[in-house]
């Protein structure tokens, strides 16, 4: 090793993206104002800096990385009427620290993943503040989320500390992509009726053992435009099923989801199943495979790389 590696092992040390001077987040302040994007993430903010709200032109807006504790109130949020995509992923958001966003009528981003809207909190840091701020909302100090834009698309709760799915995540008719991998989710309610145009599902590292069959009742299921599904290291298991026996549990992925979805990328990596009940017993898992083997060979005969394993099983 040696001192002749000291000057080059100094400059292959993971520098910061970001500066974090005041003078370069005025500068990105001022650039925004014509690009109507503005990156402040890993900036080590505290406080969400209050200019962000005059830029009425406002599309995106990333504070992601950062140590952003609550957001300003809906009568600062107001002021971006423009405002499509918002990343506050990887700060430390808890239950009650975002006030109504309604007011973001056109927001169709959402990503909160990696805080801790599951639990309550309410120390505060004194940290240095990079700017003048706005003053946090708090009239939903019970909630873990607030009313939300019904012109929201994707959501993205992951890793929150959550024991249960907020039921303002289910009062968006528009929502096509829902995120709630590495909670503590141990049931999936039947008012996730209401996603209707949901296309894609990540309920990966939870703790469920079945999803309620009402969702996929036959000629009237909830989810038809449903394409992917990720139920990774969960506890659906297939023990104790089988058709041919009176005192079978219930099969734990209805049939519907297997026959009136569009569903083509199932995973089920880490739950305690076998391939053979699955493939020979489970109902509706037939109409499945032939689905799926329909869309990947399109994928290889575009030159994809297919994934050939039986939903991760393999």
């Amino acid at each position: 090793m040696g001192n002749s590696k000291s000057s080059s092992s100094s400059s292959s040390k993971r520098t910061p993206k970001n500066v974090v001077s005041k003078s370069v987040v005025q500068a990105k302040l001022r650039n925004a104002h014509k690009l109507g994007v503005l990156s402040l993430t890993e900036h080590k903010l505290t406080v969400v800096p209050l200019q962000i709200f005059e830029i009425s032109m406002l599309k995106t807006l990333d504070l992601s990385f950062n140590e952003i504790r609550e957001f300003p109130s809906s009568d600062y949020c107001s002021s971006l009427p423009n405002l499509k995509t918002l990343n506050l992923s990887n700060n430390r958001l808890y239950k009650g620290s975002l006030p109504n966003l309604t007011c973001l009528k056109n927001l169709q981003n959402l990503n909160l993943s990696d805080n801790n809207i599951g639990q309550e909190s309410g120390q505060k840091t004194n940290t240095k503040k990079i700017t003048k701020t706005a003053t946090p909302a708090s009239a939903h100090t019970l909630l873990s989320l607030p009313p939300l834009p019904t012109s929201l698309k994707t959501l993205n709760l992951a890793k929150n500390s959550l024991n249960s799915i907020p039921p303002q995540a289910l009062a968006l008719p528009n929502l096509t992509s829902l995120t709630l991998s590495n909670n503590s989710i141990a049931s999936i309610p039947t008012s996730m009726s209401s996603l209707s145009s949901l296309k894609n599902l990540y309920l990966d590292e939870n703790s469920l053992t079945s999803l309620p069959p009402p969702l996929f009742a036959e000629g009237r299921c909830c989810w038809p435009d449903l394409k992917t599904l990720d139920l990774s290291n969960n506890g659906f298991a297939t023990a104790g099923f089988s058709t041919l026996s009176a005192t079978s549990v219930d099969q734990p992925l209805p049939k519907g989801l297997f026959t009136d979805t569009k569903l083509h990328d199932l995973r089920l990596a880490g739950n305690p199943m076998e391939k053979r009940v699955l493939m020979e017993e489970f109902e509706g898992f037939d109409a499945f495979l032939k689905r799926r083997e329909g869309v990947k060979r399109k994928d290889l005969d575009g030159g994809a790389m297919a994934d050939l394993s039986l939903c991760g099983l393999d």
